[in-house]
């Protein structure tokens, strides 16, 4: 008897953990296409500007559907942080992103996506979960990474755009 409360305990906190961040909002992709897909590396178009004068300062940026492609003309790696208010993982990840953006944001632009306010751009990177990152070095190759992850291990794929 007592074994079977421990398993049921056990269930009922796993299932808690897979859960994560799916909460009682409306999912951010199309329910069509299966929730979970296996991201394959494309290089993301870069469209050059003949002369981009606009100089993002320091700090992480907020984009929406409107401002977001300025970040990728401006000549230098992005990460993407797409996440959610709502979600308990990637207030996790946000002071990890806030600190790396200190080390590295004079090389690399840092833009966080709230994913109910720039649902189009979710859409466009096929967004089914969050945290979900997208590095994208100044050739416009990304690479895509769902969920949490270290501090080390965000940091390694920061350092291997430069």
């Amino acid at each position: 008897m007592n074994n079977k409360m421990i398993l049921y305990a056990m269930s009922l906190v796993g299932i808690c953990y897979l859960v994560g961040c799916m909460n009682q909002k409306e999912p951010v992709v199309d329910q069509k296409k299966p929730a979970v897909e296996q991201v394959q590396e494309q290089p993301v178009e870069v469209k050059q500007a003949v002369a981009v004068t606009t100089s993002f300062g320091r700090g992480v940026h907020h984009a929406t559907d409107v401002d977001f492609d300025q970040y990728l003309q401006a000549g230098k790696p992005v990460v993407i942080d797409f996440h959610a208010t709502w979600c308990g993982p990637c207030k996790t990840m946000s002071p990890l992103v806030d600190r790396l953006e200190k080390e590295f944001g004079d090389k690399v632009i840092f833009v966080k996506i709230d994913v109910d306010k720039a649902k189009s751009l979710a859409q466009r990177y096929k967004v089914s979960a969050m945290p979900t990152f997208v590095f994208i070095d100044s050739n416009g190759n990304k690479e895509t990474k769902v969920g949490g992850m270290s501090y080390e291990v965000l940091k390694g794929k920061v350092q291997r755009l430069l």
